[in-house]
């Protein structure tokens, strides 16, 4: 048996944390607002850093009208994602019918990988914990904005900061939405 050199051992160890995961979270989100036919274009936003294929996450939507105990209610691929002349980012919509997003309180979302992996788990209007699904036994993380039936229509909730990684970042309160847009 052969024994690695401390040399050897450095080495390996380089490779290994070169290999790291992307950094990829929800970048955006619409869930509420004043259109009296019902809430429209509803949407959340990924970001990832370049090169990264987003399809190989699912969101799953979470209803926490039982905060302790908040159950899934619906998942969606995420799609693969475009560079949308964004340099260092991949970002991709996943679009929701009227309605199709629960307007809380406390409601949540899952950003899950493709091992099943929760990478990001966030709610509005309140904190959660999953009772079932991929972050059963988790307790979000609340954002703190949230939207009502007076928010605009064509407006999001949505990051504010520069850099990469989501701690850089700050939920800001509801503009218009940059879906799609740097």
């Amino acid at each position: 048996m052969r024994l690695l050199t401390p040399l050897s051992l450095g080495c390996l160890l380089a490779l290994a944390a070169g290999t790291a995961r992307a950094d990829v979270f929800i970048n955006e989100l619409h869930y509420d607002d004043s259109t009296p036919a019902g809430d429209v274009g509803e949407a959340i936003e990924v970001v990832a850093t370049a090169g990264e294929n987003l399809a190989d996450y699912r969101l799953y939507l979470y209803n926490g009208s039982t905060p302790s105990a908040a159950t899934v209610y619906a998942n969606n691929p995420v799609p693969a994602g475009t560079a949308a002349g964004c340099g260092s980012a991949t970002l991709a919509t996943v679009t929701y019918p009227s309605n199709g997003l629960q307007n809380g309180a406390n409601d949540g979302i899952a950003l899950v990988d493709a091992s099943g992996k929760v990478v990001q788990f966030i709610s509005y209007e309140g904190t959660i914990t999953a009772s079932g699904g991929p972050a059963a036994g988790l307790t979000s993380q609340n954002i703190p904005v949230s939207e009502t039936n007076s928010t605009a229509p064509g407006t999001s909730l949505q990051l504010t900061g520069s850099g990469s990684p989501y701690a850089h970042f700050t939920w800001a309160a509801s503009a218009p939405h940059t879906l799609l847009a740097c």
